[in-house]
């Protein structure tokens, strides 16, 4: 079990969740990276650690949300709690995990027009046997 796998299934769950991809407008989920001006709205993540342990991984996660108005960031918001802050074990794409969210807040420093808020989620994978 590597860290990208359980990535790769969260984004399965993500991008198949319609009312999601409809409040950013289509697929406008992508990996952060300093080359590409992130998309309005939009959804930029990233693996800030991941640490084996002796049954599961974890992995830790940063998304940022931006939208012109706070209403659409927190619809936004909304739905990524819908599909990634569940309360018992599921599979995603053949992988047992729990998924949780652990933190989040608003960015000040957004540009001009932009709303942004960060929110971090936890994701623990039972390690293959």
């Amino acid at each position: 079990m590597r860290w990208d796998d359980t990535i790769n299934a969260v984004l399965g769950r993500l991008r198949s969740d319609t009312t999601l991809t409809d409040a950013l407008g289509g697929d406008r989920i992508t990996r952060a990276d300093t080359s590409a001006t992130p998309q309005i709205p939009g959804i930029t993540y990233q693996v800030t650690s991941s640490r084996r342990g002796e049954n599961e991984e974890t992995v830790f996660t940063r998304w940022d949300l931006r939208a012109p108005t706070l209403a659409e960031v927190v619809t936004i918001e909304e739905w990524l709690h819908a599909d990634l802050d569940r309360t018992g074990m599921e599979t995603l794409s053949g992988l047992p995990m729990w998924l949780e969210h652990v933190d989040a807040w608003d960015v000040p420093e957004a540009g001009a027009g932009v709303v942004q808020r960060t929110v971090l989620f936890r994701f623990r994978v039972l390690k293959e046997s």
